[in-house]
């Protein structure tokens, strides 16, 4: 006969519920960090090569560049806060 072990617990439905949330919470959480992610990956790869462009034609203006960035990132935060 097999002893008696005793390293179990016994879960209400709504633990399960409970549980059942908090997981599916954290892979939305992990789905959007992944989006966010990838959205950064292609904003970086989009900015090196507007600057490679830039590189090339020989007449850089960081001044423009920053410019241009700090205003898509200003409407992307008053689009994010705005909602």
């Amino acid at each position: 006969m097999t002893p008696y072990n005793s390293n179990f617990v016994l879960l209400t439905a709504q633990d399960l519920k409970r549980l059942m949330t908090h997981k599916n919470q954290m892979l939305e959480n992990k789905q959007t960090l992944d989006n966010a992610k990838a959205a950064t990956l292609r904003e970086r790869d989009d900015l090196r090569k507007q600057l490679t462009e830039q590189l090339a034609k020989g007449d850089i203006n960081i001044e423009e560049i920053t410019d241009n960035i700090v205003r898509s990132k200003l409407a992307e935060a008053e689009e994010t806060h705005s909602e």
